[in-house]
């Protein structure tokens, strides 16, 4: 019988965020993998922000781990995040950060989406 794929269930919390030595150097926004890969690999995160305030998403960039690094951040401006499992069939339904951060200084932008490594 052929294995029937599907789209991956979200990405689950709890979410962390970790901001740099100073706030100028971003910040890291750590997930957990989905409870169901829909019987295909997670390919990639899709990561977007909302400014509070503003109704539409901004893509802040893709990642293949369960984290990212963020720049591009406005002095005092708080966000929303949310993040999207993609695999070969689709994206999951977002899992959507409930906890509002704000950005101390401005965060200068780097290369969108560059993901960070932990050993």
């Amino acid at each position: 019988m052929p294995r029937i794929a599907d789209k991956p269930s979200p990405p689950q919390g709890p979410a962390n965020v970790e901001w740099r030595r100073e706030a100028t150097e971003g910040m890291e926004l750590r997930w957990q993998i989905p409870q169901s890969d829909g019987g295909s690999k997670v390919l990639e995160y899709i990561v977007e922000r909302r400014e509070v305030g503003k109704k539409s998403w901004k893509q802040v960039g893709t990642s293949t781990l369960t984290s990212i690094e963020i720049r591009g951040l406005k002095k005092n401006s708080s966000y929303n995040f949310r993040v999207i499992a993609r695999n070969a069939v689709g994206c999951s339904d977002p899992f959507i950060i409930e906890e509002t951060f704000t950005a101390a200084k401005a965060v200068p932008k780097s290369l969108p989406g560059k993901p960070s490594v932990q050993v």
